[in-house]
C-alpha cells in the first residue's frame, strides 16, 4: 500500500470517528464521511466495498492500535507478570483518555450488531487474536498469577473496571492521578490474582 493510499485511509477512519460520535452509525451516510475527509464518495468505495465494510475495518484498526499500545515491550515471564499487568491496565486508561474518539467508537461498536458480526467473524477464523486482553489474562493464569477461573469472568474485571475509570475521567466526574490510577491498578489486580498458600 503506498503512502497516498494509507493517508486516505487514514483519512476516512479519522473522519468516520469524529462523524461517528456525533451522528451514530445509522446517522453517519458515506457521502458525508468522503466530505469530511476531503474526498470523493467513489474513493471511499474504492476502498471500503460499503459502510458496514467501513465500520468493520475501523474497529479491527482501533483494536490494533490500542493492543498495539497496550503490549509494547511486554514479556509475560511468571516474575514480572504482575509488573505487566499494572502497565497494561494502566495504558489502557492512558490510551483510552488520549484517544476519547476510539474510546466512544469501541464502546458504541461492543453496544452494536456489528459486535456479533464480529464475534461470529472471529469463531470462523480461531487463533487469529494471539495479542489480546483475553490471551493476556489466560497467560496469567498458566504462570499461576491469577485466578483459574474463565477468561469471561477476569476480562469483565479487567476491563469493566479501566472501561468504568475512562469514562468517569472522560465525562469529568473524577480527574486522572497517579495516586488514584495506582489505586485502581491495586484494586483490579487484588481482585483477580492468584491467591498464594
Amino acid at each position: 500500500m503506498n503512502v497516498q493510499s494509507t493517508d486516505k485511509r487514514e483519512a476516512i477512519f479519522q473522519s468516520t470517528l469524529v462523524l461517528l460520535q456525533d451522528n451514530g452509525f445509522h446517522g453517519t451516510p458515506m457521502s458525508q464521511i468522503a466530505q469530511q475527509a476531503k474526498i470523493s464518495v467513489g474513493t471511499i468505495y474504492h476502498y471500503f466495498e460499503s459502510k458496514e465494510a467501513l465500520i468493520m475495518e475501523l474497529f479491527s484498526y482501533c483494536k490494533a492500535k490500542l493492543m498495539g499500545y497496550l503490549f509494547e515491550e511486554t514479556t509475560l515471564t511468571e516474575d514480572q507478570y504482575e509488573q505487566e499487568f499494572r502497565v497494561v491496565w494502566k495504558r489502557f486508561v492512558l490510551f483510552n483518555t488520549d484517544y476519547p474518539s476510539y474510546f466512544r467508537f469501541m464502546n458504541q461498536f461492543y453496544s452494536s450488531p456489528f459486535h456479533e458480526m464480529e464475534r461470529l467473524r472471529k469463531l470462523q477464523q480461531p487463533g487469529e487474536d494471539t495479542t489480546s486482553i483475553q490471551s493476556f489474562l489466560a497467560r496469567g493464569i498458566e504462570l499461576n498469577q491469577l485466578r483459574d477461573t474463565s477468561i469471561q469472568i477476569l476480562n469483565c474485571a479487567f476491563t469493566g473496571m479501566a472501561v468504568s475509570y475512562v469514562k468517569s475521567i472522560i465525562f469529568g466526574k473524577v480527574s486522572m492521578e497517579q495516586q488514584q490510577l495506582d489505586e485502581m491498578i491495586d484494586l483490579v489486580w487484588k481482585s483477580i490474582k492468584k491467591e498464594k498458600v
